[in-house]
């Protein structure tokens, strides 16, 4: 007996109870965990759904170009004014289009980029088109006509130089939310008082769709001439390195009938679309030459009507030639002591 009962000394054994309470643990653990993956699938679908909402939301919100862009001029020389008309893409939510009238409470910002210049946030305004309801929210329906006038860009800063015949010209609309329009045109080759820039005609200008490959390059180095001290007359040789003929038509003798538009900076300050004569066809085909000529006693005037200052020797100039389609030709030089 004292054998047997020193077989179970010392020997503990597990109750119902204590498994039901390890059970319960088991259980309980595996409850919160499950519940927390849950709640962190629950979340992220909600975040995704978020996003889905907010890019409907942002597509909703677009606006796209609504007919042509129309330039404006008050003296045949340079472009006063832009303007264009926008409206909702798509059936979607109201576009803020309070003006920037400089005190800086515009939600949407227009930049402008030229050949010269990048501003940023101009001034613009805009009058309703049609259907209004007289807020300053472009909603379905509704179209508002915008003004960028380039002689008024406001505190964002000024036109380096003003754009004139042949010009390549930006806009950019940057809504607060949405995406951005891209309005994107080149000047015609003779300024008028109203110009549809998306038409193909002597006063309508256009993109410059495929006519990216007339390009001219400088062959040689410009030659100035000189009489009573100053500079009366600079010749240079310009070659047709693209695939297109450009038309060279020189304007001393025909006034507005030029299409290549030459420009002229000097000390005394820019002239745009200057008097020229050439050597050689109107025609340039691709690979040919062709000779120009500016007349500074006669730059803006085909009767005597010279440069004012006049160039000096020592003077620094530069030449901008400015086919219709294709790169602006930019030539800088100094005229010698001795011209």
């Amino acid at each position: 007996m004292k054998a047997f009962k020193k077989l179970f000394k010392n020997q503990k054994g597990m109750t119902g109870l204590e498994t039901a309470i390890i059970l319960i643990a088991f259980v309980t653990v595996a409850a919160v965990f499950g519940y927390a993956v849950l709640s962190a699938g629950l979340f992220s679908a909600e975040q995704g759904k978020s996003t889905i909402y907010a890019g409907l939301s942002e597509a909703k919100s677009n606006m796209e170009l609504s007919g042509s862009v129309i330039a404006k001029s008050d003296d045949d020389v340079n472009v006063r004014s832009v303007l264009f008309t926008v409206k909702n893409a798509i059936a979607g939510n109201p576009i803020d289009m309070t003006p920037n009238d400089g005190s800086g409470h515009n939600k949407c910002v227009i930049s402008l980029t030229t050949d010269h210049d990048y501003i940023d946030n101009v001034k613009w305004s805009f009058v309703p088109i049609g259907a209004d309801n007289g807020n300053n929210l472009l909603e379905t329906g509704e179209q508002f006509e915008i003004t960028v006038d380039l002689t008024d860009l406001g505190s964002a800063g000024s036109l380096s130089e003003n754009l004139t015949a042949n010009d390549t010209f930006s806009l950019q609309v940057k809504p607060s939310i949405g995406s951005s329009i891209t309005i994107q045109r080149q000047l015609p080759p003779a300024i008028g008082p109203v110009m549809d820039l998306d038409l193909r005609t002597d006063y309508g200008g256009g993109t410059g769709s495929g006519s990216g490959g007339s390009t001219l390059e400088l062959a040689g180095s410009p030659q100035t001439s000189a009489v009573s001290g100053y500079v009366n007359a600079i010749t240079f040789t310009v070659q047709n390195i693209g695939s297109n003929p450009i038309d060279m038509t020189p304007n001393m003798d025909n006034p507005g009938q030029n299409k290549t538009v030459i420009g002229l900076t000097t000390p005394g300050g820019t002239l745009n679309n200057v008097l020229w004569m050439n050597v050689g066809s109107s025609t340039l085909a691709a690979g040919d030459q062709c000779e120009i000529t500016l007349d500074l006693d006669q730059i803006v005037n085909p009767s005597y009507d010279p440069l004012s200052p006049q160039l000096m020797p020592g003077n620094a100039y530069t030449i901008r030639v400015k086919p219709l389609g294709g790169s602006t030709l930019i030539i800088s030089g100094t005229v010698p002591s001795s011209p």
